[in-house]
């Protein structure tokens, strides 16, 4: 169960257990995962808790058994594990002066609990999730190839006459079955070349992107060059 806004999510979505056990709470804003992320026991305590911002794990991340008691704490800062040093003592010169806790994140070695943690979030995709991505594993791709994008493209008559070269950029909402569902030029050449690259754009079929293997909408910019064929002399 999710809430959506101008077909994004938006808001706190449940989801449940095919015996209506509630498994999990994620916070969307605008499409993304944003804010505390809990799952649940099948009796209704918290299994986890932790903070995502902007795409990371960011601050306490905490486990429970059934009877809500903490079985592992955490810290996190964009995405690692933190590794806080101890304050050193005060030395001999008489410098009472406690040093700063450092995060020493680049030399963090995870052990193997700790490494399953951060495997274990990743964007989660549910069967015919209508959510609107914005980022992606894999970028859609043209399921023809650009060879044959190309050879549907039309070179107005006018840009010919000018000799006008460039690129049009067209930024296309593509769904999970590949087809762009609209679109905006948001690059223009001008002389009919704008008004080509989105109707080629418009009727091309596409490989959907996909985040962790599983197609999703999402916006793509894809250029459309305008090159003149070369003349022999």
């Amino acid at each position: 169960m999710y809430i959506l806004k101008n077909n994004v999510r938006d808001g706190v979505a449940k989801y449940y257990s095919s015996e209506g056990f509630l498994l999990k709470e994620v916070p969307f804003v605008s499409g993304k995962v944003e804010g505390v992320v809990k799952t649940f026991h099948p009796n209704g305590m918290v299994a986890e808790s932790y903070q995502i911002v902007e795409g990371r794990r960011n601050g306490s991340y905490e486990s429970y058994d059934t009877l809500g008691t903490p079985v592992t704490t955490l810290n996190f800062y964009n995405g690692l594990i933190m590794k806080i040093e101890p304050p050193k003592l005060p030395d001999i010169a008489g410098d009472d002066s406690l040093s700063e806790k450092k995060y020493e994140l680049a030399s963090v070695e995870l052990t193997a609990e700790e490494t399953a943690l951060l495997e274990k979030y990743r964007p989660v995709i549910p069967p015919g999730d209508p959510a609107i991505y914005s980022f992606h594993d894999e970028p859609a791709k043209f399921l023809r190839g650009e060879e044959e994008f190309y050879s549907r493209l039309f070179y107005p008559s006018r840009a010919i006459e000018d000799e006008l070269e460039g690129t049009v950029i067209v930024r296309a909402l593509i769904n999970t079955d590949g087809r762009v569902d609209s679109l905006e030029v948001i690059r223009k050449l001008g002389l009919g070349c704008d008004e080509s690259a989105a109707i080629t754009v418009q009727y091309t079929d596409f490989i959907p992107s996909k985040i962790k293997g599983r197609a999703v909408n999402s916006w793509v910019e894809i250029p459309v060059i305008f090159k003149l064929p070369k003349t022999a002399n």
